[in-house]
This record gives structure tokens, sequence and C-alpha cells, in this order.
């Protein structure tokens, strides 16, 4: 944990984002014994957490996930029930990975919606702020999903902790940008002062590196490393606490000492996902349709990845750009 908590300091809410809980074994973790036993461990130190805190303190965080649970939006009924067993029960926003077609509109037909309605989570609806915890100890929610942009906060309580749930990419000055992050997602001094107004606290997920500013933005990155180049990262919770009114974000990090990666020189490039296109195919009408055509409309939007559409188009016998 990032400082020394006081005796007078309690834990309102624990925070994380970006698990991204898939059936297989990504290619970097492929030398796990068990790839389900090994998700449930940080899940299972979550858990563990929330149990410690709610012992000392005489009642309960609440668990906030800032988007991602899956790494797809359809998983296998397995990974589904896994979830239902073993993620603990909070509230969360969709991030893109959680929604078929990247789209919001769609997120009744995701693993994550049937979370949902199995009450294992409570969806962050923008612009439906959600007041949940103990009396006299309350937080009050502010969603922000996938594609929703932040906005701040409109007239915060004083008798309410406002916390802010993005899943967005946001990066800061000193941290890691990703090639095609835009100069808009710089989260500028100029550009905190304009979107965080109103919050005590903002959680953030979808840039995979973590950082924290100014005691009270946390950006967790990624909850379980899937990558070679995340084995340096160090996956963590965050603690929106309190003390006399002042409310700041701690951050515990994970044990990964039981982690298992592959040695880089075995670890192929993974093959292309089809998942999400090939559900959008299958939703195609049974009116009669041109299949070449169908599939180049898809195509076009862009969606899929460089190596996946190529893949497509080689099979399909042009190489060219979909029109």
């Amino acid at each position: 944990m990032s400082g020394v908590r006081t005796a007078d300091e309690v834990v309102l809410a624990l925070t994380c984002s970006d698990i991204h809980l898939s059936h297989k074994a990504p290619a970097a973790r492929s030398v796990e014994e068990c790839w389900y036993r090994a998700q449930r461990r940080p899940l299972g130190q979550l858990a563990t957490l929330r149990d410690e805190i709610t012992d000392k303190q005489g009642f309960a965080p609440v668990v906030v996930y800032a988007g991602d649970v899956f790494d797809r939006p359809n998983p296998p009924p397995q990974l589904v029930n896994f979830a239902l067993d073993h993620l603990p029960q909070g509230y969360a926003v969709p991030g893109q990975h959680d929604l078929l077609h990247h789209s919001l509109k769609d997120i009744k037909k995701s693993a994550f919606w049937t979370l949902v309605k199995a009450r294992k989570l409570t969806y962050l609806a923008p612009g439906r702020p959600v007041e949940c915890g103990e009396p006299g100890r309350r937080v009050r929610l502010h969603g922000f999903p996938w594609g929703k942009p932040l906005k701040p906060c409109r007239d915060p309580n004083a008798l309410l902790v406002e916390v802010a749930v993005v899943h967005a990419y946001w990066w800061l000055d000193y941290t890691t940008k990703h090639p095609q992050a835009e100069e808009s997602t710089h989260l500028t001094a100029s550009r905190r002062q304009k979107l965080l107004g109103g919050y005590d606290a903002v959680v953030i997920g979808d840039n995979h590196t973590s950082w924290w500013k100014d005691d009270f933005v946390l950006n967790h990155g990624c909850f379980i490393r899937r990558k070679l180049d995340e084995r340096e990262h160090r996956p963590l919770i965050g603690l929106v606490c309190e003390r006399k009114g002042k409310v700041t974000v701690r951050r515990h990090h994970l044990d990964t000492e039981a982690d298992c990666f592959a040695d880089p020189k075995d670890v192929t490039e993974e093959a292309p996902d089809f998942g999400d296109f090939l559900a959008e195919l299958s939703s195609l009408t049974d009116a009669p349709v041109n299949f070449t055509e169908a599939v180049r409309a898809l195509l076009s939007k862009g969606e899929l990845g460089e190596r996946a559409r190529d893949y497509i188009l080689r099979a399909m016998g042009d190489e060219t750009e979909p029109r």
C-alpha cells in the first residue's frame, strides 16, 4: 500500500480495472498449469483484502471495476460461470472488450450484462450516479463507460464521496504513451482542472500502464498480466480512503510471485481474434445477400485488426483494401 494508513482512516471502496478474464491463456502465460487457477489468484486477493478491511473497520468497502472485466464480450459459458463464482460482487462500467462491436448500445448482448442480470455487477450507466456504502459513509459512483466522455461532477454533495469511474485511455507526461494515443487524451493540468472538477476520487481503466496523480486520480493498469511487455507491471487495487473529510486514493499491490511467463523465445505472435467479427457476421439476416459484399462491408468498418483483415482478404482471394 502506498503511504501509511492512520487509525481513523477508513476505506470506502476498492477499485480495479482491466481484468480481461479469458477462457484460454494468452501466449505469454501459456505455461501456467491451469489458466483458470491463475486468474483466480488475483481475484482471491481482492476478495481477501475486502474481507480483512471489513473485519478491521466493521463495514465493507464497495468494490468497483473500471471496465474490461472480460477479454471479449461473448466468452463461453464456462468463463461466465467462473466469473459468477469468483468475481467479488461490485459496481462496474464496461470497457470496449466487454462490448460487442465496442458499442454500448449492444451491452445487453454481452457476458457483462449477464453478470448484471445475475446481480453480480451493478451497471454504472452514464448520467445515472449510484449511491452506495454505509450510512454516514456514502459513496456516489459516476459511470463513464467506453465511448462516453468524462465530464465534471455537477452539484457535488458534501455529504457524499463523489467518485468518477472511467474507462478511457488517458496518459500523463511521465507515462508510456500508446503509439495511437491522441493528444486529446493527454490529461494535462488544464484538462484535469476542466474534467475532474467536483470529484473526490477518479479511477480509470483502459491504459494498461498504471499511474497515480494528485492523490485522488488513479489509472490502475492491467489487473492480470497477459503479455510479455507487462511482466514488469505491478498489478494493484485502488483504495478510496477518507480521513477527517479528506479523500485520497491509495494503492495496494498484488502478490504476483506465482505468475508464470513463457520464455520470450517460445512466444509466437498470437493468431488474430475473429470473435467479434464472426459474431457480427452471424447476425446478418436470412435475406438474400452477396456474401462477399457483406464481408467487405463489415471489414470496411475498420474494427478488425490489420492482420485478421488480411487473413480474410487472402482467403477470399483478394488482398486489396475493402471499399
